[in-house]
């Protein structure tokens, strides 16, 4: 319910004007779910942004998304916050660019000498 969990700060991220997505039944997933999201650019590329609480209800994802997927941590200063009933608490920022750039492949040094023919 989003009345119940407002979300303050966008405006100063990188989230600002995109579309935010908010699961209605946040509290039933289960712990370890794994979470696939996907999308189309429009143009070249789109930014996919995830938020988790600075908290100790992270899930450990601001060391753990970053490490595995290349996301960005823009941290937990950026603004972006949810309140509970008076009390403001700060979201850790996680965004990734999709397509991502190609990265460049190791090359295996030969094995054999070419040969002539």
């Amino acid at each position: 319910n989003r009345e119940n969990y407002p979300i303050i700060g966008v405006e100063s991220t990188i989230c600002n004007g995109g579309i935010f997505l908010q699961p209605n039944r946040h509290k039933n997933i289960d712990r370890y779910s794994e979470i696939t999201v996907g999308a189309n650019a429009i143009g070249e590329s789109v930014e996919i942004c995830a938020f988790v609480e600075a908290s100790t209800r992270d899930g450990n994802w601001p060391e753990t998304i970053v490490e595995d997927s290349r996301f960005e941590d823009y941290g937990a200063e950026t603004g972006l916050a949810w309140v509970n009933n008076i009390k403001v608490i700060p979201f850790h920022l996680l965004c990734k660019k999709l397509p991502e750039m190609p990265t460049t492949s190791p090359t295996q040094m030969p094995t054999m000498s070419p040969t002539h023919m």
